[in-house]
């Protein structure tokens, strides 16, 4: 049997992976006149994929008019044909492609199987004519909708719906749950739910098992709790006996005092870990005090050391515990009804004619886990030989469970594949991604043996100075992060280990500045920034930078609307004079909303004067 190669491209930013693509695309077409029916190539943008398709017809396009051309050198090496041949075939190609677009398999993951998941719409139990649904959050609301009004017709789901409100009246927060449900359904949309087994889900809707399950966790913290109150008592009772008083404690009331009145009260935050100032009572030698005194010390002697040790190391070694079990049960009411919201979204995507989109991976899955390729391949009508990923550390579990039997049928027969990808640059997590796939799940299920990994090492689009940059700053970070983190299992050394790259150009020059802004309180920082942006973005444009060529990047859209009022408010101090010459228009999407235009602002402005010209 014959075996395939997959080659995994590690491809940094501006490393030219989309001309890699391109290339070994074009390249796979010279081998006959209609093989672009056998290459599926997808991303995970149709803009990307419009990228892709248009290079690709460019190229073919400049192989065929073009008589010099490193691409035919390139070609005809690979293939073994004259370069006459080559413009001859490259110009057929490209006319069989737009004649034939619809087999021109260049697209998204989406659009895949979407066509998939139409041939086996009949198996799905899918209707013709059903509407995708991009956004699931309307039929979610709807299925909590439908939820809360129909509990006078389920008493055991009132039952538990009520004990949730009760719950959280008890600890003081709103009654009503509607947006709590809603947060926590969101994990009905997650591939880590919709991989769990069947056993799993079942689970959750079983009532009796849910509430006994409650039930454990409660008394797991009220036993918690009962004993650190028993022995705050015994400690009270030493303390008065030989008149201790907060003072004598090292830190005073800051330390052991206000940890014996919290649990007195039991008033216990297991979410804090206690200050240092207790944790020395369990060093070596234990730490109780700063300037002894006759009565702290003969309170010691007479148990309260013993009283006071135990209780911190009670605290320490079941905080972990304590902490889980509050966490649980701050979202399992809402876990013991996720089934009933399922059923719900079942319900009224069934009686609209609606899929969602998010359900297409997992449908697929179900479908044709356990079926043979080929078998997929007819329903769907094209045999694809070869299938090209870009983006790959974007791809998401389920995503790679429908494409790997895919992989390994078209390998097994002796053909090669392609999948392209950069660790570094699954930050985001879009839709369920999991950077591990690329990472090391591919190589553990394909085999090292038949895979290839190379690297795209140079750097095509920023200039020499913003590259060395980069591969200062990320072979130091990671060395250092790594010396912070406990967690040892994925060293980010390894991961950032090919972040160096070449200059692929001749593109001298680019700036860096990094100003450093130690001021704390978060108000003081940002009035500090937004004073410091305006002589910044003049500097840059009396060097001859304009407003198009600048972008401000912000963690929150509040800081974003923050900056463009300041900047407007800026621009209205110049003279009408110099006013155009100031460039400080902003495209956003705050500055599109109708209570940042100047003239609507002028006009509100107005009116507040009418009404109240004081």
């Amino acid at each position: 049997m014959n075996t395939g190669i997959l080659t995994k491209y590690s491809a940094s930013a501006g490393s030219g992976k989309t001309t890699e693509l391109t290339r070994r695309f074009v390249t796979k077409l010279f081998i006959s006149p209609y093989y672009y029916r056998k290459i599926l190539a997808v991303t995970f943008t149709n803009k990307a994929a419009a990228e892709m398709k248009g290079r690709i017809l460019k190229q073919l396009w400049l192989i065929a008019s073009e008589k010099k051309n490193p691409d035919i050198e390139m070609l005809s090496a690979v293939t073994g044909k004259t370069n006459e041949q080559i413009k001859s075939e490259a110009g057929k190609i490209l006319i069989n492609i737009l004649h034939d677009y619809s087999r021109f398999s260049v697209g998204t993951i989406d659009s895949f199987f979407q066509k998939v998941l139409k041939a086996f719409s009949r198996e799905s139990g899918l209707q013709s004519g059903y509407l995708i649904e991009l956004d699931h959050s309307m039929i979610l609301s709807e299925a909590v909708d439908a939820l809360l009004s129909d509990l006078d017709n389920d008493k055991e789901l009132l039952s538990w719906v009520t004990e949730f409100a009760e719950e959280r009246i008890g600890e003081g927060k709103n009654w009503n749950i509607k947006n709590e449900i809603l947060n926590l359904s969101e994990e009905l949309f997650k591939e880590q739910f919709k991989l769990l087994p069947l056993i799993e889900k079942e689970k959750l809707s079983d009532r009796n098992l849910m509430t006994d399950y409650v039930s454990k966790l409660k008394q797991l913290r009220k036993n918690f709790s009962d004993h650190l109150h028993t022995s705050a008592h015994t400690i009270i009772k030493l303390l008065d006996l030989y008149g201790v008083t907060n003072e004598m404690f090292f830190q005073g009331k800051k330390g052991i005092p206000a940890f014996i009145k919290k649990i007195s009260q039991k008033k216990i935050d297991t979410t804090d870990f206690l200050n240092s100032y207790i944790q020395e009572v369990l060093e070596n030698p234990p730490k109780f005090f700063t300037k002894s005194s006759l009565e702290l010390a003969t309170a010691l002697e007479n148990g309260l050391e013993t009283e006071i040790v135990s209780a911190v190391r009670y605290f320490n070694e079941n905080q972990i515990i304590i902490n889980t079990a509050d966490a649980i049960l701050s979202n399992i009411y809402t876990l013991g009804i996720l089934s009933d919201i399922l059923k719900n979204i079942h319900e009224i995507t069934t009686a609209e004619n609606r899929f969602l989109l998010s359900d297409a991976g997992e449908l697929l899955f179900l479908i044709i886990g356990n079926d043979q390729t080929p078998f997929i391949y007819e329903k769907i009508g094209n045999y694809f030989d070869n299938y090209m990923i870009d983006e790959f550390q974007d791809t998401s579990a389920i995503q790679w469970m429908d494409f790997k039997p895919l992989i390994n049928n078209s390998m097994a027969e002796g053909n090669d594949n392609l999948v392209v990808g950069d660790v570094k640059q699954s930050i985001y997590r879009w839709r369920n991604s999991n950077w591990k796939i690329f990472n090391e799940i591919i190589d553990s299920e394909i085999g090292k043996n038949r895979i290839k990994t190379l690297k795209l090492d140079k750097n095509y689009r920023s200039r020499i100075n913003l590259i060395s940059f980069n591969n200062s700053l990320f072979s130091v970070i990671p060395e250092i992060l790594d010396q912070s983190f406990a967690n040892k299992t994925h060293k980010l050394s390894d991961l950032y280990v090919d972040a160096t790259q070449a200059s692929g150009g001749n593109k001298e020059g680019g700036f860096v500045n990094i100003e450093l802004i130690t001021e704390t309180d978060e108000a003081n920082f940002t009035k500090i920034v937004l004073e410091k942006l305006p002589g910044i973005i003049s500097g840059l444009h009396k060097n001859g930078y304009k407003g198009s060529d600048i972008g401000i990047l912000v963690r929150r859209n509040s800081e974003g609307a923050a900056i463009l009022k300041h900047m407007l408010d800026y621009k209205s101090t110049f003279p009408s004079s110099l006013n155009q010459e100031v460039p400080f228009e902003f495209i956003s999407n705050e500055s599109l909303i109708l209570d940042q235009n100047p003239a609507i602002r002028f006009i509100l402005s107005l009116i507040r004067w009418i009404y109240n010209p004081d």
